[in-house]
């Protein structure tokens, strides 16, 4: 698999759930509640991501109620509370193979969640770098019902600004319904661009677990 959307297509990488490890033992929520109209945007506590992620928000306003728990207003467990059976989470900021940098560190061990999270976006490098990432183990074990990231392990902050905004655009004016069709209205748009270094980083990006998730629909006020 080499792009997010092959011939027409959109592909995910499908992760069994880990019934034998350690992150077994944390109850996971594999099975609970998730709140399709809840929105939480992540970010790490530093220029430009939290100005990014605000910039995400007011764009997706009108699919939802968006929960704005940034690093610069609120500790980690505070925001893990809020995020806990939301439909879609945008993480913004630095991560690696052990989680995301943002709030001093989220790694699996800290993601005690009530409720699993629908889908959880990660505008980062190393989303899925690797068998061990941490995109996969979230899938893998029941907290992140599907996951979206990159393979790169050096993405341009650039690249992935032009391509969150090119997704919250989608949310918007496309309505996709599933993780599926939102992935194939992003490969649609990007395609059209003259921009071969966004191209680029977009071939990169995967789904990892429920291509048919749904997402957040427009909401009432906005109807």
């Amino acid at each position: 698999m080499k792009r997010p959307v092959e011939r027409g297509v959109a592909v995910a990488f499908y992760i069994p759930r880990q019934t034998q490890t350690r992150t077994a033992t944390l109850a996971l929520p594999v099975h609970g509640n998730v709140d399709r109209q809840r929105i939480c945007i992540l970010a790490q506590w530093d220029e430009p991501y939290t100005g990014i992620a605000r910039r995400w928000k007011r764009r997706v306003k009108p699919i939802g109620t968006v929960h704005d728990v940034c690093a610069d207003r609120c500790i980690r467990d505070e925001a893990l509370a809020v995020v806990s059976g939301a439909g879609l989470v945008a993480y913004f900021g630095h991560a690696s193979d052990i989680g995301f940098d943002g709030y001093h560190g989220i790694a699996l061990e800290d993601m005690r969640l009530n409720e699993p999270i629908g889908v959880l976006v990660s505008w980062s490098c190393n989303a899925i770098f690797g068998q061990s990432a941490f995109g996969i183990r979230l899938v893998q074990s029941g907290l992140v019902r599907a996951f979206i990231g990159t393979t790169d392990s050096a993405a341009r902050t650039r690249d992935n600004t032009a391509l969150a905004q090119i997704a919250a655009e989608s949310l918007v004016v496309d309505r996709p319904s599933s993780v599926g069709n939102w992935m194939l209205a992003i490969d649609k748009v990007v395609a059209k661009q003259d921009d071969r270094s966004v191209s680029l980083a977009w071939q990169k990006f995967r789904v990892v677990g429920n291509i048919d998730e749904p997402l957040p629909s427009l909401s009432k006020e906005f109807r």
